[in-house]
């Protein structure tokens, strides 16, 4: 066809040469201005679809983003309160005004809920009219009641009853104990008034995570619905929410999220394909049919499709929060709604256009008759001229540029003229240089010969179709191993030159494309069967008007031998450093790395070993403080020679689960053999298990110390250890193998105190209660020995021994204890056991009395046995103790005249008299009364 064109051009006239392109200009800019406009219409109307779609869908996530914030707020904000104790939840209806002014904070809030595994519930709620009910249950009952509540927050009459509310059944208490953490329920559907809503529910944990509360709040989705009808998405564009399931959340048309089912009052959840709006519903099943799955939606996504034959601009946006919702925002735009604007400016532009192009044709038609009459004539003259009528002369009126034509068309035929008188002598000096050229090309190929012979590396002229060879310089014939005639004449096959003979199939096919071959890696095989490895350069060249190739090689066999025994040495070294267990690195010296093993690597969380090599410490190290430290370190081991060992420390960057990793660093300087540093080698190892296993020892000695401490006297204690060690040491044992401990104490107070009436009560109540009465007691009593700077002994049942001025002064005594001190703080004790024991009797409602005996004088104190050490005290002075408590009286204080001679100054005491003490005979005691 382009052929029959060109041919029909050739009778063509110039006017109509003229005239028809620029019709065809004009033809074709009015085309593709017409199809520019309608095309950048449609850009500009995706792009401004597209970005209003994504300007609503960041409104909206933003929108929910802050909306579904705030019951989580009120969750953690009551779990706060009630995990410092502000919330009393043993009492949970004084909470009532205080939730009352919660949700009155929260006007988005519906409802806010506090409920316990044990004490039971407290919700209240905002109902549609704007009242607000106070809801509580009795877990002990189960009973629930409902009140009303006035504008201040009191309860004013109680609404309903529900004799048996089980609200630990209910789906958000369930769910936060499911989950563990704060979490959403699944939306909800109200029936009377109807609308969805949703829970934010948070378990509260103590600090051994036993399950104290489980708070709740709840949300009205019916708000995000009229959030979005009060988004501007052009003139029709919808916009929705809806659940991975295809149940619809929010919209921004009036239609509701929810339907009647006929022969029901129960409403249900409605389906977005199901929607009754026309456009929803075929967004939501265009979306079924391309994911087939809504969980598939995992990423915002922009999409077309079409409704009624008219463009619909989709955006899909997937929307998560840290709760575990998870929802798909939906934003559709008709192209409509933007298109009818640009249609018109379309067919303004395509109507000038025409009337552009009818105008350009009748100028050009004027235009090409009035320029092609002088062109006629100078085409009459040139035709004059072919047939060697020089003598032409043309005159031209009109156009400038033809008037300059006609002037240089004078000034050729002259100069024509002139040259064929030049030519001849032109040939004539033609013959004589191509004479001279001849004798310069012979001297060019003697040269060439010269080179070729002489040049060190092999060179080969073969033909190209069969390889023969048709000449080779001595090289060549060196590095094969031939004669000059086993050569010459005889192609590469039948030599057998190539170890590979598709080598040079694909030099050829090369050749075919490209013209040359440089540097080509090729293996030759010599006449004794040797295989040597070359560098070939070839390329194509023409002899006696026969393409021929022309190749070069360079014998790189020592070489290549070479490289290779290195490349071995240095994957054995690599082997070995890969197979050290400690991390190995080195570097040169400017702290540049040249190295590290696989060790190292993993733990800087490098891919590869050889990736650290140009690297630096600020490449590998988290941050420039730290790189700035081992730097200096490494300047001053390379410039003081001194190699720095076994220094621990913890790696500048945790492990992956967030623990610290403890290291064991060297690092010693690298020397040449002239003793130059050149760089620095270091050698890591991990000692994070061992020093856990240190840290964990410790903490096992520290736990046994404290024990052992609640056991004996600190000083008995460390004596105690003293002789274990000994034991273990050196083999031996005092008394028969014991630990024996025993030391002579020339003045002890000692005191007996003996609970009055705890037999009786033991019998009127659990073993359990008995035990923690008992525990609370002598707990009181022993927080009174730390006070009192005193030692505790024992608890013998409901009696409990205590002794002062053993086995040590108290260290923060600032001079030595006298004995009238000792026997004042025994005293002093023993009144405030006094006071306590009272107290107690006024907060249990029990008629508590305590009996105390005190004596004092010499006493032997220590610890004997191998097993179940104990501190205990022996002698008459411990009896006559005893016997003072048990022959005392219940209330009182009795002591001997010993202790009297002690407390006289001090105290207010009160003769007894003499009683008869069993084994001691007849004693005079006295009553201790108080302090003067």
């Amino acid at each position: 066809m382009l052929k029959r064109l060109l041919k029909n051009t050739k009778n063509m006239q110039l006017r109509l040469l003229l005239v028809l392109p620029f019709v065809l200009q004009i033809f074709i800019a009015v085309g593709v201005i017409s199809y520019l406009s309608i095309r950048n219409g449609q850009q500009a109307v995706n792009e401004v679809a597209s970005e209003l779609s994504r300007e609503i869908g960041d409104r909206i996530q933003l929108r929910l983003q802050t909306y579904l914030e705030i019951p989580h707020q009120v969750n953690q904000f009551h779990a706060d309160a009630i995990d410092s104790g502000l919330e009393n939840l043993d009492n949970l209806p004084t909470l009532d005004r205080f939730l009352w002014r919660q949700i009155h904070k929260f006007d988005t809030l519906t409802s806010i809920n506090i409920s316990t595994p044990n004490k039971g519930y407290i919700g209240i709620i905002r109902r549609e009219d704007g009242s607000i009910t106070i809801g509580i249950t009795d877990k002990t009952t189960g009973r629930h009641q409902s009140w009303a509540t006035d504008h201040q927050g009191n309860r004013t009459k109680i609404l309903r009853t529900n004799p048996n509310n089980q609200y630990w059944e209910q789906p958000r208490y369930q769910a936060a104990l499911k989950a563990g953490k704060p979490t959403w329920t699944e939306i909800s559907l109200s029936s009377n008034p109807a609308y969805l809503r949703v829970w934010a529910t948070q378990p509260v944990y103590d600090p051994r995570g036993k399950l104290l509360a489980v708070t709740s709040s709840s949300l009205s989705l019916s708000q995000i619905s009229q959030f979005l009808r009060g988004l501007k998405i052009g003139q029709t564009g919808q916009t929705f929410i809806m659940e991975r399931n295809g149940r619809l959340i929010a919209t921004s048309t009036s239609e509701e999220p929810f339907y009647l089912p006929q022969n029901t009052q129960k409403p249900e959840r409605l389906l977005g394909v199901n929607s009754t709006n026309p456009l929803t519903r075929s967004t939501a099943k265009y979306l079924a049919a391309i994911f087939s799955n809504f969980t598939q939606i995992n990423s915002s996504q922009s999409l077309e499709f079409q409704l009624e034959g008219k463009r619909q601009f989709l955006q899909v946006i997937p929307f998560r929060d840290v709760g575990g919702l998870d929802w798909i925002v939906v934003v559709v735009v008709p192209e409509s709604d933007f298109m009818e604007q640009i249609h018109a400016n379309t067919r303004m532009t395509i109507l000038l256009c025409f009337l552009a192009l009818m105008l350009a044709l009748l100028l050009g038609l004027i235009t090409s008759r009035w320029i092609t009459q002088p062109i006629i004539r100078l085409s009459a003259a040139s035709r004059a001229i072919a047939r060697g009528e020089l003598d032409q002369y043309v005159e031209v009126q009109g156009v400038g540029e033809l008037r300059v034509l006609a002037t240089f068309f004078n000034q050729m035929v002259v100069q024509l003229r002139e040259s064929y008188k030049v030519l001849k002598q032109t040939n004539e000096q033609l013959e004589s240089r191509v004479e001279e050229r001849t004798a310069a090309l012979r001297l060019s190929e003697e040269k060439f010969a010269l080179s070729f012979r002489c040049s060190p590396h092999p060179i080969a002229i073969t033909t190209l179709l069969d390889g023969c060879y048709i000449e080779v310089n001595e090289s060549f014939l060196h590095l094969c191993g031939y004669e000059l005639q086993e050569v010459i004449g005889h192609t590469t096959h039948e030599l057998q030159i190539w170890a590979n003979p598709e080598e040079y199939t694909w030099i050829i096919q090369w050749l075919d494309v490209e013209g040359a071959v440089r540097d080509w890696e090729v293996r030759f095989r010599t006449k004794l069967g040797e295989v040597r490895t070359v560098l070939l350069s070839a390329e194509k060249i023409e002899l006696a008007g026969e393409v021929c190739l022309l190749c070069i090689g360079n014998d790189i066999t020592e070489r290549k031998l070479m490289e290779k025994a290195l490349r071995e040495q240095k994957e054995y070294l690599r082997l070995i450093l890969d197979n050290i267990p400690l991390q190995v690195f080195w570097k040169d010296a400017n702290l540049v790395f040249l190295g590290c093993n696989q060790n190292w690597a993993k733990a800087a969380e490098i891919n590869h070993p050889e990736a650290v090599v140009g690297k630096t410490d600020y490449d590998v190290l988290p941050n420039r403080e730290i790189a700035d430290l081992f730097r200096v370190q490494d300047r001053r081991i390379m410039e003081t020679m001194t190699p720095e060992l076994h220094i621990v420390a913890s790696k500048p960057r945790p492990s992956a689960d967030g623990q610290t990793v403890w290291l064991d660093i060297s690092k010693i300087p690298l020397q040449d053999s002239t003793g130059k540093v050149i760089g620095i080698l270091g050698v890591v190892e991990d000692i994070t298990l061992r020093k856990k296993a240190e840290e964990a020892l410790r903490v096992e000695q520290e736990k046994s110390e404290r024990l052992l401490l609640n056991i004996l006297p600190k000083a008995i204690a460390e004596q105690l250890k003293q002789n274990l060690w000994n034991f273990r040491e050196n083999g031996f044992a005092k008394s028969n193998g014991a630990m024996l401990i025993a030391e002579q104490f020339d003045d002890v107070t000692i005191m007996f105190a003996d609970i009055v009436g705890f037999t009786p009560l033991s019998a009127r109540i659990s073993p359990q209660a008995l035990v923690n009465l008992l525990n609370e007691i002598f707990s009181t009593f022993d927080e009174l020995v730390e006070k009192h700077g005193l030692e505790k002994i024992k608890t013998i049942g409901d009696a409990y021994m205590v002794a002062g001025g053993l086995p040590m002064p108290r260290e923060d005594d600032a001079e030595p204890m006298t004995n009238g001190d000792i026997a004042s703080r025994t005293a002093q004790m023993a009144l405030d056991m006094q006071t306590a024991i009272t107290q107690f009797e006024a907060d249990k409602g029990e008629p508590f009395q305590i009996r105390i005996g005190i004596n004092t004088g010499p006493v032997v104190a220590g610890v004997i046995g191998m097993k179940k050490f104990i501190y205990d005290l022996w002698g008459d002075t411990v009896n006559v103790a005893s016997r003072m408590e048990s022959q005392g009286m219940p209330g009182r204080i009795q002591v001997t005249a010993t202790t009297y001679e002690r407390l006289q100054n001090q105290y207010l005491l009160e003769k007894r008299g003499t009683i008869p003490v069993k084994g001691k005979g007849e004693m005079t005691t006295y009553w201790l009364i108080g302090s003067r």
